[in-house]
């Protein structure tokens, strides 16, 4: 379990040092699905599950290579993880949570 907190402390400062001149571009991550803890599904995370980080960015930054960069923080953090790692940063926050039903949610930063 170490390695999984290690690869979320690693993605979660990438994100957090994602800047346009001294303002931040994300305002906030949360993970969720089984390797965030969720039972939803069942008892816990499969050899084959991965973690799901929901990245809200401040609206004006979209459409620029940050949301490019976003992708690659969790590209460049599966190697490490053993596991896939998925950013999901969609421009509309309520669609994409109702589309995950019973997800539960969990702020990290």
């Amino acid at each position: 379990m170490k390695r999984v907190i290690t690869c979320r402390q690693r993605v979660l400062a990438r994100l957090d040092g994602l800047r346009v001149g001294d303002r931040k571009v994300v305002t906030s991550v949360e993970v969720f699905g089984s390797r965030a803890g969720s039972t939803f599904r069942g008892p816990g995370p499969r050899p084959d599950s991965d973690l799901d980080v929901l990245v809200t960015m401040i609206p004006e930054f979209r459409g620029s290579r940050n949301e490019r960069w976003i992708d690659e923080i969790g590209t460049d953090c599966e190697a490490a993880a053993g596991f896939p790692i998925r950013l999901h940063h969609p421009p509309n926050l309520p669609p994409f949570r109702q589309s995950v039903p019973g997800a539960q949610f969990r702020r990290v930063l």
